[in-house]
């Protein structure tokens, strides 16, 4: 393959409107990083399965533990478990694994899951899929010039209990659930969700070591 899959997400994302002078540089900086994949047939598939892997095995371990949470004390007590816990449960993946998993989006709760130059223009590109009628968003596969396979897929909100927390204010999300994740998150920005729509994206990077 010539070009990468990433590099004409990019050029997608560029041409419907990153409009600032800042966000173009960061998007032309970003395809100076980005490389063809070469990759056999197998690697391909088997970078996808890994990863496709790791993306269940992550929202397993995270589901279970929130849901736990949610059935003890309710809401509020699984936003403060969510802060807690999140990250030392995907870093003993990451750990385990030997790869990095990260959720990145335009609409952070956790300021560190703000999506980077690369990152938002997958889910731009991701958004204007959606509105072009696509339904099923593919994942995409790419290779950075350090050698690096990144995976990208969307990350939708999956069933209305997700809403307690990222919903609308005022209906699905209590006001006085808000309170407690605006004390514990005084920059989120992450609510007005409705069921099934786009909250962000998985990366999940392999180094250039051999996967296993």
């Amino acid at each position: 393959m010539k070009k990468s899959i990433l590099i004409a997400v990019i050029m997608m994302a560029v041409s419907i409107g990153c409009s600032s002078e800042k966000k173009n540089a960061q998007i032309d900086q970003t395809k100076e990083n980005v490389t063809s994949i070469e990759l056999s047939a197998e690697e391909k598939a088997m970078y996808m399965e890994k990863a496709k892997q790791m993306v269940q095995m992550t929202m397993k371990t995270l589901g279970s533990n929130l849901m736990s949470a949610l059935k003890q004390q309710g809401t509020q007590y699984a936003v403060n478990f969510c802060k807690l816990n999140a990250d030392p449960l995907v870093d003993s993946l990451q750990k385990a694994h030997n790869v990095k998993i990260r959720r990145a989006t335009l609409k952070p709760r956790n300021q560190a899951n703000k999506a980077d130059s690369l990152e938002e223009a997958v889910i731009v590109a991701f958004m204007e899929k959606i509105k072009q009628g696509e339904s099923k968003l593919k994942p995409i596969l790419s290779k950075t010039s350090s050698g690096n396979v990144h995976f990208y897929a969307p990350i939708k909100i999956p069933a209305p209990v997700c809403l307690k927390c990222h919903g609308k204010l005022g209906e699905t999300l209590a006001e006085d659930d808000y309170k407690i994740i605006k004390e514990l998150y005084p920059e989120d920005k992450a609510i007005g969700y409705s069921k099934n729509e786009l909250r962000g994206i998985w990366n999940i990077a392999f180094s250039n070591q051999e996967v296993n």
